[in-house]
């Protein structure tokens, strides 16, 4: 079996090997995340930086809307008052009072008349995307949408509620809004017949590049992304985070109502106007339609968390490329050194191997082995070792072993002299202690053993309660002492033991005494405090440190109000008769349980216990006995009490005084 040290250092050899392969990890590690992380540095700016982009991408997206207003307003007018669309809008069915089905027939051919009308208009063929056109009725139904041209079915549609659809006035209206979640900048006119009636509206939408309208404020850090609100001069446009999606502000502000007056996301506070913020913010206002009657205001707020710090970036893409490179580099140097030394390691190994195998008589010490396996030579040299001084010891013991005896199928045991022990006739029989002891039987005769030439005696057999009696009774014993439970202990340097040596050690006389339960009544089990020396001593002995002095020096005096010390009380008691002694002890060991008593009921009461079924007479019984028993078995003269408080209850300390 290879021992534990020899095995530990054979698992020492690979340790250069898993070396070699750590570090060729860790430079295919770097290898692999050397993207991510140049990537994730690089695109980290700094906040002054990132806010004068935002709001140079701002200006452009104020640039795109103003041309696409000055290009689209003039000619959206013009199809507006086309007398073919305001004629086919005024074809379509109002409500009658007809049955439902001819009704709907009505205005599904209705709608198909208008279809094809509108389709054969030249310049409303010319619309492609990224421009839509709809045309709604006055009660907001669309019935035409230039991206699919075929409907037959007229249906509502969100851009329908847009306020500037629903104006009397023939003047155009414009904004930016959201069709769905795509940003849109719209412009509407209404449409009238020739008695000055607007049965319907047209509008134009142009859909904004997504990405230049989502960078206005952009930031790769998705935690701790900053906020933009989009807003018009009238109401809020739009709310989210500036790398998400933006959602419409209604919708964010019906869901978020309870908490935008308290308090924002990340720590920004609002007042009672939804688009006024307080806090770090920079806010950027533009002219969307300059020059309109109905011109309005888009503009942005962008701000940060005030306790937020941004990530910066102290490395560079170069820095970052660099570094990374750097690392793998120094990873593999590592490789390469540690496959070095195994390589040249491995190769003395083989050396000293084939040495070994050309002359195999020559030891190899530990010294010839390589640095590290060194300690492998070692543990071979005291394995070794151990081996031959094994060989060594089992050749003495063979040499002085004695020849085996020749195995035999039976083996005779020997034959022993039977020993004959005489019975003792002064050693006592044990019997039980309740019933007499039973007359012994007479011995039987003994026949002579074929061994011995003289007739030898055997032990008498122990009676059995089922033989009779004999007919000559032997001579009365004496009563014999009850066996104790346990042996008695052999005795100690030839001297025999002490009377006192089996009394188990007395207790401390300072034990507690428990505040009994809520029934009140009392037992010797309930005062825990109080000793009762009688289970621990033997009957008709002393208590054998009566002569030592007084113990519970923590006690306080529960005597002090009884006057005087014991110098007094000895002359008091000399003068007294023996009654009167007597009477006087009596009548202070009473007012003494009066005093235990009172300040027991007060402990109680201090400790949240009940006192109710506490009675006096009970307690004085109690404390009666176990000052007897204590006085009986240590020698004492008196025993005083004390009462204290132990683990949140009343407790009473007895105290023996000499």
């Amino acid at each position: 079996m290879i021992p534990s040290t020899l095995r530990c250092d054979v698992r020492g050899l690979f340790m250069a090997h898993l070396k070699v392969w750590f570090c060729l990890l860790i430079a295919l590690a770097l290898a692999a995340f050397v993207p991510q992380l140049q990537t994730k540095l690089g695109e980290q700016i700094d906040k002054r930086e990132y806010r004068l982009v935002a709001v140079k991408k701002h200006r452009i997206f104020q640039k795109n809307v103003h041309q696409f207003y000055e290009k689209t307003k003039t000619d959206l007018s013009r199809m507006a008052r086309h007398k073919s669309i305001a004629v086919l809008l005024s074809s379509l069915p109002t409500k009658t009072r007809r049955k439902r089905r001819r009704r709907r027939r009505k205005k599904r051919v209705s709608l198909k008349k208008l279809n094809q009308g509108i389709q054969q208009i030249t310049f409303l063929r010319n619309i492609k995307s990224p421009k839509r056109l709809y045309i709604f009725t006055a009660s907001g139904s669309l019935v035409y949408r230039s991206d699919k041209p075929d409907t037959t079915r007229s249906s509502t549609h969100p851009l329908s509620q847009i306020p500037m659809l629903n104006t009397p006035k023939n003047v155009p209206g414009a904004g930016v809004w959201f069709d769905g979640n795509k940003p849109i900048i719209a412009i509407g006119v209404p449409i009238f017949n020739g008695k000055r009636n607007r049965i319907g509206s047209m509008l134009m939408t142009y859909q904004v590049n997504r990405n230049l309208f989502y960078e206005i404020g952009f930031n790769p850090d998705d935690d701790k992304g900053d906020a933009v609100i989009l807003f018009s001069e009238q109401d809020p446009l739009a709310y989210g985070i500036s790398n998400s999606r933006l959602v419409p502000f209604k919708k964010w502000f019906s869901q978020n109502y309870p908490n935008i007056i308290r308090t924002f996301q990340k720590g920004f506070y609002l007042s009672e106007t939804p688009h006024s913020f307080v806090g770090t913010a920079h806010h950027h206002t533009i002219d969307v339609f300059p020059g309109a009657l109905n011109s309005g205001r888009v503009g942005f707020i962008l701000f940060s968390a005030a306790n937020t710090k941004t990530i910066q970036a102290p490395l560079r893409q170069k820095s970052v490329m660099w570094g990374a490179l750097g690392a793998g580099a120094f990873a593999l140097l590592l490789a390469l050194w540690f496959s070095l030394g195994y390589a040249g390691q491995i190769g003395k190994l083989n050396k000293l191997a084939a040495q070994y195998a050309a002359a195999p008589e020559k030891q190899i010490t530990s010294k010839e082995y390589p640095g590290p396996y060194r300690k492998v030579g070692r543990s071979l040299e005291e394995v070794q070792k151990k081996f031959v001084a094994q060989q060594n010891q089992q050749a003495s013991f063979s040499i002085e072993e004695k020849p085996a005896p020749p195995k035999s199928k039976e083996r005779a045991p020997e034959k022993k002299a039977p020993v004959i022990q005489e019975p003792s006739t002064n050693a006592p029989i044990p019997s039980p202690i309740a019933a007499p002891a039973p007359t012994p039987a007479p011995a039987p005769s003994l026949s002579p053993l074929p061994d011995v030439g003289a007739p030898a005696k055997t032990p008498m057999p122990s009676p059995s309660p089922l033989q009779k009696a004999p007919s000559t009774p032997l001579p009365t014993m004496p009563p014999l002492t009850p066996v104790p439970d346990s042996p008695p202990q052999p005795p100690v340097s030839g001297l025999g033991l002490s009377p006192l040596s089996n009394i188990p050690p007395a207790p401390p006389p300072n034990h507690h005494i428990s505040s009994e339960a809520e029934t009140g009544k009392f037992t010797v089990a309930s005062i825990d405090g109080v000793v009762d020396p009688s289970s621990l001593l033997p009957e008709g002995e002393s208590h054998p440190q009566k002569n030592k002095p007084p113990v519970g020096d923590e006690l306080e005096d529960a005597f002090a109000k009884l006057g005087d010390d014991e110098s007094k009380k000895t002359l008091i008691y000399s003068s007294m008769t023996e009654e009167e002694a007597k009477q006087h002890l009596t009548d202070s060991v009473q007012e003494q349980f009066k005093i235990v008593f009172d300040e027991y009921k007060k402990k109680r009461k201090e400790c949240g216990e009940s006192t109710s079924n506490l009675k006096f007479e009970s307690f004085v019984e109690k404390l009666k006995k176990q000052r007897e028993t204590i006085i009986s078995q240590f020698g004492c003269q008196d025993v005083k009490f004390h009462v204290y408080e132990k683990g949140g209850r009343a407790a009473i300390k007895a105290t023996p005084v000499k």
